[in-house]
């Protein structure tokens, strides 16, 4: 109002509109001495600045969000370098396939090429891909999810070991994309190698010293058998006695479930035929075990038909081993009701080239062997030294009566 009164330069009117003028002014500055407002214009535009400190707000806010974004993804991308894992995404649609910058890297291919399904499965071995194409097609018709080991060759030629993992994700039940990781895990299948060829390695240790620790037991057990051989020899027990001791050692050392000593003598006209010294007791029926017993009760059991596998150890003075004596040429059966025989084995007495008898052991576990033969050789040869002594001490014992025979004889003549 004070402005439009303002009109001529003189007069009432411009009295009137000085008056005016001043007024406005004092009204002007009391208000801003009143309200405290520093820059006047905030009143006439204060939704502006409203408005514009909240989008510098905003704006912020969005460079600290994508500077946090920045971050993160550098911390995932770097973490994912140094895992050797990477992401990849398959669109069940148009078949395209997506990949993070770890997963170009291990493919060796140049970031932002955009491969098709089969040209990303052409990565795979050959013997491994159609493994991968079934589980894929499964996700994408049943939504089923997988993970899988898979060989891998880069396409710079290198062979690798890879881990995926892949997930399906569902629009109204119908499978729209595939997600998932893809991880370079050569270097833990190496590990993985390593470790297996050295567990292998210590359990191929743990079976020489178990064998060894055997063979020190066994070579224990031989000692020992040798040393009770000696003392029953030298004690002037009987001579059923000491055989019965000598083949329940041998039987024990070869774990041999049963077996016979049969010492080896001549009948006129220097006929073979065995005679046992030592038998284990086998369960036959009923009938064939008291026959057996009647045998034993007798002083000697003579065998004159020298046949069979135990005959051929005779006949060749060779030892015999036959671990499936049911197709055995040489076999000549056994008794009815005997005990299966899984396994024989038959070794000759031998001194200076003449068989003094033999044992014969059957059905040890695993059959038997040439080694066996060879760790048996001691014992074997003390046994043939006792059998040895024992004869020519009958044979002593068989001069002695036959002198004193004749010396009655001649005392006889004499008196008559």
């Amino acid at each position: 109002m004070a402005f439009v009164l303002y009109e001529r330069i003189d007069g009432f009117p411009n009295f009137l509109g000085h008056v005016f003028k001043i007024l406005s002014f004092y009204l002007i500055y009391k208000a801003i001495v009143q309200t405290g407002i520093r820059e006047p214009y905030e009143l006439l535009f204060r939704e502006l600045v409203n408005e514009r400190d909240a989008l510098a707000n905003e704006v912020t806010e969005r460079k600290k969000v994508t500077e946090a974004l920045a971050k993160s993804e550098a911390f995932l991308r770097d973490t994912g370098k140094m895992a050797k894992v990477g992401g990849w995404e398959l669109d069940a649609i148009t078949q395209e396939v997506r990949w993070t910058e770890e997963t170009y890297r291990i493919h060796e291919v140049p970031l932002g090429e955009m491969p098709k399904l089969d040209e990303a499965l052409s990565f795979f071995h050959p013997e491994d891909r159609p493994n991968l194409e079934r589980v894929i097609q499964r996700a994408v018709d049943y939504g089923e999810p997988y993970d899988m080991e898979l060989r891998f060759t880069t396409a710079k030629g290198k062979p690798l070991w890879t881990y995926i993992i892949g997930k399906p994700h569902q629009v109204d039940g119908k499978t729209v994309r595939l997600t998932g990781s893809f991880q370079d895990i050569t270097a833990h299948k190496k590990a993985e190698a390593e470790i297996q060829a050295l567990n292998k390695e210590l359990e191929e240790k743990i079976v020489q010293i178990n064998a060894a620790l055997e063979q020190l037991r066994m070579q224990n057990e031989l000692l020992q058998a040798l040393q009770r051989a000696q003392t029953q020899f030298i004690s002037n027990r009987s001579s059923e006695e000491v055989f019965e001791e000598l083949l329940h050692d041998l039987l024990v050392l070869t774990q041999s479930e049963f077996g016979f000593f049969r010492e080896v003598l001549y009948a006129e006209g220097s006929q073979p035929y065995a005679r046992n010294r030592a038998i284990t007791g086998i369960t036959w029926d009923e009938k064939s075990q008291k026959k057996y017993e009647e045998l034993a009760n007798e002083k000697w059991l003579d065998f004159y038909n020298i046949r069979g596998l135990w005959g051929s150890v005779i006949q060749s003075g060779e030892p015999l081993i036959s671990n499936n004596p049911d197709t055995d040429p040489r076999r000549s059966g056994v008794p009815k009701c005997h005990p299966v025989l899984h396994s024989f084995c038959g070794i000759p007495f031998l001194s200076e080239g003449k068989i003094l008898g033999l044992v014969g052991m059957a059905n040890r576990p695993g059959g038997y062997n040439d080694q066996l033969l060879e760790f048996l050789q001691p014992y074997v040869l003390a046994c043939a030294n006792i059998m040895k002594a024992y004869q020519i001490e009958n044979m002593r014992i068989e001069a002695e009566r036959r002198l004193e025979e004749a010396h009655a004889d001649l005392e006889k003549k004499v008196l008559d």
